[in-house]
């Protein structure tokens, strides 16, 4: 009997845990869940009590903030990357999304994490930021400008946080790639509106061998690399992959050495490279590395 009906009992008990899953709410999902939430929009990765926006729960332009307790709160910004800066990023790609050891910290007390989804792209006219040399924009594009765009845009977002009563010292930025490049770029652009950053992978001009092919992008790397070395004191923590084609440990030791007071550069090496955040071979120490840097 059991062998007859393995399959059918199976089937129906796979189905009441995901009948209970969805009647708790499928979207607010901790990082013991085997899906991350299914962000759409800019917001809160989770719902809770007087929290908004929630990023699945609204259509169109970004509703206000809502923030209980917001003195006391500590906000966490997720930047994802750029799969290609000339094109609008979609907010609902899986490889966007905070990864486990940025979403555990939405289930500390008083700690929430905001998904910040932009749709900055690299600029096509000439004038802005960067000089009219024939380098800066070849292409037709000005090369870099998407990063200096989304600085500029971020310190919007940490402004309207600490107008809400957010403190800027329990302001954390973290992000991925472009998201985690943008994130260096703030610290030294505004330094005094949060405390620290975490960043995964963070690059933003192309891979190694595009350096190598490329006279133009040495020179944008290297002129954006003497900006996040810009004297500031926001707490860094960077991981950085052995096998990523864009930046590895070698490429981000710059601010290790710059900055040897206030970053730690953690080298890994797991299978997935540059999306090794996602998949992360050692989740759990990064979540205790998380963790005591945040909240120590």
């Amino acid at each position: 009997m059991w062998k007859l009906h393995a399959p059918l009992i199976v089937g129906l008990l796979s189905f009441i845990t995901l009948t209970i899953w969805n009647v708790n709410d499928a979207s607010a999902c901790s990082f013991n869940c085997d899906k991350t939430p299914r962000l759409n929009a800019s917001g809160f990765v989770s719902k809770k009590d007087g929290l908004a926006p929630y990023a699945n729960g609204y259509r169109g332009d970004t509703p206000p903030l809502t923030i209980p307790e917001a003195q006391d709160a500590k906000i966490v910004i997720w930047l994802h990357g750029h799969h290609n800066p000339r094109r609008k990023e979609k907010c609902s790609k899986p490889g966007n999304l905070p990864p486990k050891s940025i979403l555990q910290l939405d289930t500390m007390a008083n700690t929430h994490v905001y998904y910040h989804c932009t749709k900055i792209t690299e600029r096509a006219e000439k004038g802005k930021n960067l000089p009219d040399d024939g380098i800066h924009y070849a292409f037709n594009y000005a090369l870099g400008s998407y990063t200096l765009d989304r600085r500029d845009e971020l310190e919007s977002l940490v402004d309207n946080f600490i107008s809400q009563g957010i403190e800027p010292k329990n302001i954390v930025i973290s992000g991925h790639s472009a998201g985690g490049w943008t994130a260096l770029l703030a610290a030294a652009a505004y330094p005094e509106k949060f405390e620290s950053l975490i960043a995964f992978a963070p690059a933003f001009a192309g891979t190694k061998a595009d350096r190598r092919q490329w006279a133009h992008t040495k020179i944008i790397i290297a002129e954006q690399e003497r900006m996040v070395a810009k004297a500031n004191t926001v707490k860094k923590l960077v991981f950085a992959f052995e096998n990523d084609k864009y930046n590895g440990p070698a490429e981000l030791q710059f601010i290790a050495d710059f900055f040897p007071d206030t970053a730690q550069l953690i080298a890994r090496k797991c299978a997935n490279g540059h999306m090794s955040h996602r998949k992360d071979c050692n989740l759990d120490q990064t979540i205790d590395l998380i963790n005591g840097f945040i909240f120590n």
